[in-house]
């Protein structure tokens, strides 16, 4: 029997693709690999590469209570079993730094729990700083012991495309060809390109000949109106999504988990950073960064803010069409 593994990232989207990297790799080593996810996330999580059974953490709802979370691991512990006894893993990965992440870990029955933080785990793992990287290291402690010093050549996390069909409402098929992928949406504010240059953007590129497809969620439509593009596909689920992103030439957006998602599905990207440092994103030829090098500011967050500290936002504000157009052209585009 193939040894089992639970990789735990409760995290948002651009958290989850980056782990599907650690997925790999342990199924390349024989593993059976079980994935816990935040709910919602389970049908995008369910086609990672090397990604068995996935199980939703409710943690905004049914699991948000520390008691909960312990209800949660024993019923996910029992999952595929007799129903009675706890199944036990041979390895529990830790893929997020959080203290829920850690009390999950530390209650479901395994032989070794390896993390980034001491509590809740057997084996410590100092984080890396960049994503990816910091789940290869716990696989690396995993295949390696405690010796293994930490090896940044492997892969980046890529979707099993072919998984992809089974969970489609819409087909792909009203994707124009040839076309742009415009992400303007991000969770946090401080990390979106103005929605006037995206404007701008499809337009210029309307005039090139070049089509253009807008994603993101149902509510940024809502919240940003409509955009003038070939497609408005804001509102298709990450599965549709991620399907579609695979048929586009190029994707441009922020720092955001539908930027990472592109580049999961082998779709070349041009990446525009505001607060956040591209040097925390894995070393990839398919993306260019762009950003700011001439403020100290900058970066500022790890993640990104509701508002501007300076209230400026110049990282972003200061980043011109032209130059999104000039990467494109880097990558082949117009």
């Amino acid at each position: 029997m193939s040894p089992r593994a639970l990789v735990i990232d409760t995290a948002f989207v651009g958290d989850v693709v980056f782990t599907f990297a650690a997925t790999a790799r342990l199924a390349a080593a024989g593993f059976a690999v079980d994935l816990v996810v935040r709910a919602g996330l389970e049908p995008l999580a369910a086609c990672g590469e090397g990604v068995g059974r996935v199980f939703g953490l409710d943690k905004r709802g049914a699991q948000h209570s520390p008691l909960s979370t312990l209800a949660f691991a024993r019923a996910l512990s029992r999952a595929g079993g007799d129903g009675r006894s706890p199944r036990r893993y041979d390895v529990v990965l830790g893929a997020h730094p959080s203290l829920r992440t850690a009390l999950l870990a530390l209650c479901i029955p395994a032989d070794l729990r390896v993390g980034w933080r001491r509590l809740g785990y057997s084996e410590f793992v100092k984080r890396p700083y960049r994503f990816v990287d910091d789940r290869h290291a716990l696989v690396d402690r995993v295949l390696c012991g405690r010796s293994a010093r930490p090896d940044f050549g492997h892969g980046l996390p890529r979707l099993a495309i072919e998984r992809l069909g089974e969970r489609l409402n819409r087909t792909p098929s009203s994707v124009p060809a040839e076309a742009v992928a415009l992400l303007p949406g991000s969770r946090f504010a401080t990390k979106r390109w103005p929605l006037t240059r995206f404007r701008s953007l499809a337009a210029q590129l309307r005039d090139r000949g070049i089509a253009t497809v807008a994603f993101g969620s149902a509510e940024e439509r809502l919240e940003h109106g409509p955009l003038d593009v070939s497609l408005d596909a804001r509102g298709w689920t990450l599965p549709e999504t991620a399907a579609a992103l695979s048929m586009c030439i190029a994707v441009v957006g922020g720092d955001s988990g539908l930027l990472h998602l592109g580049r999961a599905v082998g779709t070349p990207a041009v990446a525009i950073f505001g607060p956040t440092d591209p040097l925390r994103l894995p070393i990839d030829p398919g993306r260019l960064d762009l950003y700011r090098d001439d403020l100290k500011c900058r970066p500022c967050s790890p993640h990104g803010a509701a508002h501007c500290p300076r209230g400026d936002h110049a990282c972003l504000e200061g980043l011109d069409v032209e130059r999104v157009l000039s990467a494109l052209r880097s990558l082949g585009v117009g």
